[in-house]
Protein backbone atom coordinates (compact mmCIF):
# COMPACT_ATOMS: atom_id res chain seq x y z
CA UNK A 1 0.00 0.00 0.00
CA UNK A 2 2.78 2.65 0.52
CA UNK A 3 4.61 2.01 -2.97
CA UNK A 4 0.97 2.63 -4.06
CA UNK A 5 1.08 6.13 -2.06
CA UNK A 6 4.19 7.01 -3.34
CA UNK A 7 3.48 6.20 -6.88
CA UNK A 8 -0.03 8.46 -6.72
CA UNK A 9 2.00 11.07 -5.31
CA UNK A 10 4.89 10.82 -8.30
CA UNK A 11 2.30 10.97 -11.06
CA UNK A 12 0.93 13.98 -9.08
CA UNK A 13 3.52 15.99 -9.66
CA UNK A 14 4.50 15.03 -13.15
CA UNK A 15 1.33 14.99 -14.18
CA UNK A 16 0.17 18.60 -16.04
CA UNK A 17 4.06 19.11 -16.39
CA UNK A 18 5.52 22.09 -18.25
CA UNK A 19 7.85 20.44 -20.53
CA UNK A 20 10.56 23.31 -20.65
CA UNK A 21 9.65 24.10 -24.64
CA UNK A 22 8.62 27.62 -26.82
CA UNK A 23 5.14 26.97 -26.15
CA UNK A 24 4.17 25.89 -22.74
CA UNK A 25 1.21 23.22 -23.21
CA UNK A 26 -1.83 24.26 -19.88
CA UNK A 27 -4.74 22.01 -19.09
CA UNK A 28 -8.03 22.84 -20.58
CA UNK A 29 -10.84 24.47 -18.67
CA UNK A 30 -13.99 22.50 -19.17
CA UNK A 31 -16.58 23.22 -16.54
CA UNK A 32 -19.91 21.90 -18.30
CA UNK A 33 -22.25 24.14 -16.38
CA UNK A 34 -25.93 22.90 -15.39
CA UNK A 35 -28.80 24.73 -13.91
CA UNK A 36 -27.14 25.88 -10.87
CA UNK A 37 -25.20 29.01 -10.47
CA UNK A 38 -21.24 27.88 -9.34
CA UNK A 39 -17.84 29.04 -8.91
CA UNK A 40 -15.53 26.31 -9.74
CA UNK A 41 -12.12 26.19 -8.67
CA UNK A 42 -9.36 23.96 -9.76
CA UNK A 43 -5.99 23.23 -9.26
CA UNK A 44 -3.28 21.04 -11.32
CA UNK A 45 0.49 20.46 -9.45
CA UNK A 46 3.36 19.92 -11.36
CA UNK A 47 6.99 19.33 -11.13
CA UNK A 48 7.86 22.66 -12.38
CA UNK A 49 5.02 25.07 -11.96
CA UNK A 50 1.35 25.02 -10.60
CA UNK A 51 -1.74 25.93 -12.86
CA UNK A 52 -5.05 27.26 -10.95
CA UNK A 53 -8.18 27.56 -12.89
CA UNK A 54 -11.61 29.15 -11.87
CA UNK A 55 -15.04 29.12 -13.54
CA UNK A 56 -18.15 30.88 -13.27
CA UNK A 57 -21.74 31.59 -14.76
CA UNK A 58 -23.24 34.60 -13.27
CA UNK A 59 -26.11 34.07 -15.36
CA UNK A 60 -28.18 31.73 -17.46
CA UNK A 61 -26.14 30.54 -20.56
CA UNK A 62 -23.28 33.18 -19.90
CA UNK A 63 -19.98 31.88 -18.68
CA UNK A 64 -16.42 33.07 -17.61
CA UNK A 65 -13.34 30.79 -17.12
CA UNK A 66 -9.69 32.04 -16.41
CA UNK A 67 -5.91 29.92 -15.80
CA UNK A 68 -3.44 31.24 -14.20
CA UNK A 69 -0.59 28.98 -14.58
CA UNK A 70 3.20 30.13 -12.31
CA UNK A 71 6.69 28.41 -12.41
CA UNK A 72 10.16 28.90 -12.93
CA UNK A 73 10.80 30.82 -16.14
CA UNK A 74 6.93 30.11 -16.36
CA UNK A 75 3.99 32.70 -16.38
CA UNK A 76 0.68 31.87 -18.16
CA UNK A 77 -2.65 34.33 -17.71
CA UNK A 78 -5.63 33.26 -19.86
CA UNK A 79 -9.47 34.36 -19.58
CA UNK A 80 -12.57 33.18 -21.62
CA UNK A 81 -15.79 33.85 -22.33
CA UNK A 82 -18.73 31.50 -23.91
CA UNK A 83 -22.31 29.95 -23.47
CA UNK A 84 -23.04 26.64 -22.05
CA UNK A 85 -26.20 24.32 -22.44
CA UNK A 86 -27.86 21.03 -20.60
CA UNK A 87 -30.07 18.28 -20.82
CA UNK A 88 -31.23 16.98 -17.27
CA UNK A 89 -33.22 14.14 -18.80
CA UNK A 90 -29.97 13.15 -20.91
CA UNK A 91 -27.29 14.10 -18.67
CA UNK A 92 -25.66 15.89 -21.74
CA UNK A 93 -24.07 19.35 -21.19
CA UNK A 94 -22.40 21.81 -23.84
CA UNK A 95 -20.10 24.79 -23.93
CA UNK A 96 -18.42 27.15 -26.43
CA UNK A 97 -15.59 29.01 -25.05
CA UNK A 98 -13.54 31.85 -27.12
CA UNK A 99 -10.07 33.32 -25.12
CA UNK A 100 -7.20 35.04 -25.07
CA UNK A 101 -3.98 34.37 -23.31
CA UNK A 102 -0.53 36.46 -22.51
CA UNK A 103 2.51 33.47 -22.27
CA UNK A 104 5.71 34.21 -21.49
CA UNK A 105 8.89 31.27 -20.92
CA UNK A 106 12.34 31.57 -20.26
CA UNK A 107 14.68 28.29 -19.44
CA UNK A 108 18.26 26.63 -19.17
CA UNK A 109 18.54 23.38 -19.15
CA UNK A 110 21.80 21.37 -19.06
CA UNK A 111 22.97 17.94 -20.07
CA UNK A 112 20.14 16.51 -21.81
CA UNK A 113 19.97 15.05 -25.64
CA UNK A 114 19.93 17.03 -28.59
CA UNK A 115 17.12 17.36 -31.04
CA UNK A 116 19.71 16.86 -34.20
CA UNK A 117 22.00 14.27 -33.05
CA UNK A 118 22.48 11.79 -29.96
CA UNK A 119 25.31 13.95 -27.55
CA UNK A 120 24.59 15.61 -24.72
CA UNK A 121 23.62 19.34 -24.73
CA UNK A 122 22.89 22.50 -22.56
CA UNK A 123 20.04 24.57 -24.28
CA UNK A 124 18.48 27.66 -23.80
CA UNK A 125 14.86 28.51 -24.52
CA UNK A 126 12.85 31.81 -24.67
CA UNK A 127 9.32 32.79 -26.26
CA UNK A 128 6.86 35.44 -25.66
CA UNK A 129 3.75 35.18 -27.49
CA UNK A 130 0.01 36.08 -27.53
CA UNK A 131 -3.14 33.23 -27.65
CA UNK A 132 -6.49 33.61 -28.98
CA UNK A 133 -8.67 30.28 -29.36
CA UNK A 134 -11.84 28.65 -29.66
CA UNK A 135 -13.01 25.76 -27.37
CA UNK A 136 -15.51 23.16 -27.69
CA UNK A 137 -16.85 21.06 -25.20
CA UNK A 138 -19.67 18.37 -24.59
CA UNK A 139 -19.76 15.72 -21.51
CA UNK A 140 -22.04 13.01 -19.97
CA UNK A 141 -22.93 13.36 -16.72
CA UNK A 142 -24.43 11.12 -13.89
CA UNK A 143 -24.44 10.27 -10.46
CA UNK A 144 -24.89 7.25 -8.30
CA UNK A 145 -27.00 8.85 -5.44
CA UNK A 146 -26.60 6.19 -2.78
CA UNK A 147 -22.87 7.54 -1.81
CA UNK A 148 -23.56 11.05 -3.17
CA UNK A 149 -21.06 10.20 -5.77
CA UNK A 150 -21.00 12.45 -9.41
CA UNK A 151 -18.92 11.31 -12.40
CA UNK A 152 -18.26 12.77 -15.79
CA UNK A 153 -16.82 12.18 -18.95
CA UNK A 154 -16.40 14.99 -21.57
CA UNK A 155 -14.85 15.52 -24.56
CA UNK A 156 -13.40 18.83 -25.86
CA UNK A 157 -11.18 20.77 -28.62
CA UNK A 158 -9.21 23.57 -28.89
CA UNK A 159 -7.73 25.51 -31.92
CA UNK A 160 -5.23 28.14 -30.88
CA UNK A 161 -3.57 30.62 -32.99
CA UNK A 162 -0.39 31.76 -31.10
CA UNK A 163 1.49 35.17 -32.25
CA UNK A 164 5.28 34.93 -31.19
CA UNK A 165 6.58 38.22 -30.39
CA UNK A 166 10.15 36.28 -30.16
CA UNK A 167 11.43 32.85 -30.02
CA UNK A 168 14.74 31.59 -29.30
CA UNK A 169 16.32 28.11 -29.21
CA UNK A 170 19.97 27.45 -29.03
CA UNK A 171 22.05 24.12 -28.35
CA UNK A 172 25.32 23.78 -26.86
CA UNK A 173 27.74 20.97 -27.35
CA UNK A 174 29.07 19.83 -24.41
CA UNK A 175 30.78 17.03 -24.88
CA UNK A 176 33.60 18.34 -27.13
CA UNK A 177 36.08 20.84 -26.53
CA UNK A 178 35.14 24.67 -27.49
CA UNK A 179 31.46 23.91 -27.01
CA UNK A 180 30.09 24.37 -30.22
CA UNK A 181 26.79 25.52 -31.38
CA UNK A 182 24.36 22.94 -32.64
CA UNK A 183 21.57 24.65 -33.23
CA UNK A 184 20.63 28.85 -32.80
CA UNK A 185 17.21 29.53 -34.09
CA UNK A 186 15.85 32.80 -33.44
CA UNK A 187 12.64 34.65 -34.81
CA UNK A 188 9.93 37.73 -34.22
CA UNK A 189 6.24 37.77 -35.11
CA UNK A 190 6.03 34.11 -35.87
CA UNK A 191 2.32 32.35 -36.66
CA UNK A 192 2.01 28.96 -35.24
CA UNK A 193 -1.34 27.18 -35.00
CA UNK A 194 -2.32 23.99 -32.57
CA UNK A 195 -4.96 21.80 -32.63
CA UNK A 196 -5.54 19.99 -28.95
CA UNK A 197 -8.05 17.42 -28.96
CA UNK A 198 -8.64 16.32 -25.07
CA UNK A 199 -10.51 13.87 -23.02
CA UNK A 200 -11.52 15.07 -19.41
CA UNK A 201 -12.86 12.28 -16.95
CA UNK A 202 -13.93 13.76 -13.34
CA UNK A 203 -15.30 11.91 -9.88
CA UNK A 204 -16.87 13.81 -6.93
CA UNK A 205 -18.29 13.33 -3.63
CA UNK A 206 -20.33 16.29 -2.82
CA UNK A 207 -17.99 19.59 -3.74
CA UNK A 208 -14.88 18.08 -4.47
CA UNK A 209 -13.80 16.47 -7.55
CA UNK A 210 -10.75 14.42 -8.39
CA UNK A 211 -9.83 15.65 -12.19
CA UNK A 212 -8.13 13.21 -14.88
CA UNK A 213 -7.29 14.91 -18.23
CA UNK A 214 -5.11 13.67 -21.49
CA UNK A 215 -4.81 16.01 -24.44
CA UNK A 216 -2.45 16.06 -27.33
CA UNK A 217 -1.25 18.88 -28.79
CA UNK A 218 -0.39 19.45 -32.79
CA UNK A 219 1.58 22.49 -34.08
CA UNK A 220 1.65 23.58 -37.48
CA UNK A 221 3.19 26.85 -39.37
CA UNK A 222 4.80 27.77 -42.58
CA UNK A 223 7.35 30.11 -41.22
CA UNK A 224 9.93 28.03 -39.13
CA UNK A 225 10.90 24.86 -38.95
CA UNK A 226 9.34 22.72 -35.86
CA UNK A 227 12.01 20.25 -36.01
CA UNK A 228 14.63 22.20 -34.97
CA UNK A 229 13.01 24.03 -32.31
CA UNK A 230 11.99 22.48 -28.76
CA UNK A 231 8.09 22.62 -28.98
CA UNK A 232 5.34 21.14 -26.38
CA UNK A 233 5.25 17.28 -26.00
CA UNK A 234 2.67 15.78 -28.07
CA UNK A 235 0.46 14.29 -25.29
CA UNK A 236 -0.52 16.39 -21.69
CA UNK A 237 -1.55 14.38 -18.77
CA UNK A 238 -3.02 16.67 -15.95
CA UNK A 239 -4.09 15.27 -12.86
CA UNK A 240 -6.02 17.98 -10.59
CA UNK A 241 -8.76 18.99 -7.98
CA UNK A 242 -11.63 20.82 -8.33
CA UNK A 243 -13.81 22.66 -5.49
CA UNK A 244 -17.03 23.78 -6.28
CA UNK A 245 -18.92 26.55 -4.55
CA UNK A 246 -22.95 26.45 -5.61
CA UNK A 247 -25.53 29.33 -4.93
CA UNK A 248 -28.71 29.29 -4.65
CA UNK A 249 -31.30 29.52 -8.04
Amino acid sequence: MHRVYVLALIAILLSSCAVRSLQIPVSQNVPLFDSNRSIMLMVYPGANHVELQAAYNPVTRLACATNLNIGDGIRIYDGAVGTYGYNKNTHWRYEVFAGYGYNTNQSHQSNTFSLVNDRKVDYDVSARYHKVYLQLAFGYFNSLGVYDITYSVAASFRASYNRFEHLLYRETDNETAGRPMLVNRSAFGVNIFTFEPCVTHKVGYRNIYGIMQLQTITPYTSEVDLNYTRFSQGVLFSLGLQYNLKFCK
